[in-house]
């Protein structure tokens, strides 16, 4: 209180206190007491404070939660017979390996259901169905919780079951070794010659497979030198990247009238048996770079043979169990 405010209450107190107490002192503790408020109402009065602390962790957790998704316990594996296993082998997968949703986005009344998701660190595969079409890949769009954008490499469908196996690119960082959660949509589904228009959209969990490092010793492959820059295994499957330096290498060889590549690259189980692959060639100066995939390779011992232009290279190859 100001000084002003003080002797005003004094002199009120002395109008009205005669030879009461002393004024001033009543002043005094007059002024003390309509300062004064009780711990119960200063306890109401305050706002509560919310420790620092506190909201740090909670916007931690929340963001942990949406951006690392492998933290949650709800991705279960898919069950036996949910898809069946031809086009699980065709894929070069088994129900093991796929990430059940059993979810379903449905659009202009038909209804597309997600059988499941695989992602390794290779490529990211979306298995459909629908009782009304195959959705149209051109249409198909996957992202992350990043915004990452991922575009279709292989597509194959059957009309009959309704069901079809979509590839993407493979995940990016940081959604390769966090998880992905993914948003996938598309406008477009084909029935025979007629088109269906939509807006399907939904949202889902993929954990990729993490990748392991193989080894695989160079050489001398004829007058030229092969040298693996790397040898990946992810999940089912096997990336293989082998530069071969010295003379150039082309498409000279010739088959069935269409030139065919001067390199090639084949993996053979323990039966003898060649597995499936896909490759790439670039034709470098000083160098021909070769990257190889094969997917759907089970843990066991193979033969891998690169040939160029006629002359080989064999090396035994380990795959342990993905």
């Amino acid at each position: 209180m100001t000084d002003a405010q003080d002797v005003m209450m004094e002199q009120l107190l002395r109008r009205t206190a005669g030879d009461g107490p002393d004024p001033r002192l009543l002043a005094q503790r007059a002024l003390r007491a309509s300062q004064a408020r009780s711990p119960e109402r200063r306890r109401l009065d305050r706002p509560i404070a919310i420790p620092t602390g506190l909201v740090a962790a909670l916007g931690a957790l929340w963001a942990l939660m949406y951006f690392v998704p492998s933290t949650e316990a709800l991705v279960t594996a898919a069950t036996p017979g949910a898809v069946s296993a031809q086009v699980l082998d065709r894929a070069g997968l088994n129900s093991r390996d796929l990430t059940e949703t059993g979810a379903t986005m449905s659009s202009n009344g038909v209804t597309v259901k997600v059988l499941g998701l695989y992602a390794d660190s290779f490529r990211t595969v979306l298995m459909l169905q629908s009782a009304s079409g195959l959705l149209d890949p051109s249409s198909l769009k996957l992202s992350d919780q990043f915004g990452h954008e991922y575009g279709v490499t292989d597509a194959t469908g059957n009309s009959e079951t309704g069901i079809q196996v979509v590839t993407f690119s493979p995940l990016g960082a940081p959604s390769n070794i966090l998880g992905a959660r993914v948003h996938i949509s598309a406008n477009r589904l084909t029935n025979g010659q007629q088109s269906i228009g939509g807006d399907w959209k939904l949202d889902a969990i993929v954990i990729p497979k993490v990748s392991t490092n193989l080894h695989l010793d160079g050489g001398p492959i004829g007058n030229r030198t092969a040298t693996f820059d790397s040898v990946q295994q992810s999940g089912a499957s096997v990336q293989l990247k082998v530069r071969i330096s010295g003379a150039p290498i082309g498409d000279t060889s010739v088959a069935n009238g269409k030139p065919a590549p001067g390199v090639s690259v084949v993996l053979t189980d323990s039966n003898g048996t060649s597995v499936p692959s896909s490759m790439s060639i670039d034709y470098q100066t000083g160098a021909t770079a070769v990257t190889a995939l094969w997917v759907g390779v089970p843990a066991g011992h193979y033969q891998l043979e690169l040939t160029a232009l006629g002359s080989s290279l064999t090396r035994e190859l380990a795959v342990p169990k993905g």
